[in-house]
Order: structure tokens, then C-alpha cells, then sequence
């Protein structure tokens, strides 16, 4: 039996990263804008900060499918599991971020 090895550009290997996890994607930038728009920020502020987040979790999500070493798909029915992995970390950093500046201001 002969296996075959494809080779894939990097903007394949983001485009597919952002087409399995882009569910994920979504509702993480809708949480992260609702997050930012609770704390009265300037629209291009959210929206720098969110797209800025988009791509620092698709790189996440990215690494950690290059080095995913358990014995289970890494896709769980519709969700991607690295994505949801990454955004889940991120939006955390967003919420501590967010309280150690409000904190700071008082």
C-alpha cells in the first residue's frame, strides 16, 4: 500500500484553519466585541482589538493543530477543537485585561 503526501501552501493551511474553526471564530469575536462594548470603547477600538484577536487565535489554533498528539479527532460534531481552545484563552486574557485597566483607573 503506497501512501501519498500532500504538500499545502501556508495560506491553504490558514484558509483551512479558519474554514473548520470559523463557527468558533465567530461567536468568539461576537463575545469579545460584547465584551468590549460593555466597557464603552470607540467602535474602532473593539473592532482593532477583535480583528487583532481573530488572527493572534487563528495562529494559536494554528500551532496547536501542528502539535496536536492525542489519540481523538480534533474536530468534536461542528466545533474545532484547537479554536475553541484558543479563543477560550484569549477571551480570558481580554476579561483580565479589561479588569486590571479598571482597576488601575481607580
Amino acid at each position: 500500500m503506497d501512501t501519498q503526501q500532500i504538500f499545502l501552501n501556508f495560506d491553504e493551511v490558514i484558509m483551512y484553519v479558519f474554514l473548520l474553526g470559523g463557527i468558533v471564530y465567530l461567536i468568539g469575536f461576537v463575545t469579545s466585541y460584547y465584551i468590549m462594548l460593555r466597557q464603552n470603547w470607540s467602535h474602532y477600538k473593539i473592532l482593532a482589538f477583535s480583528l487583532l484577536k481573530l488572527v493572534i487565535s487563528i495562529m494559536i489554533s494554528l500551532a496547536i493543530w501542528s502539535n496536536w498528539i492525542f489519540n481523538f479527532d480534533i474536530m468534536f460534531l461542528f466545533v474545532f477543537i484547537p479554536a475553541l481552545l484558543s479563543e477560550s484563552i484569549l477571551i480570558l486574557i481580554l476579561i483580565l485585561m479589561i479588569k486590571t485597566l479598571l482597576y488601575n483607573k481607580q
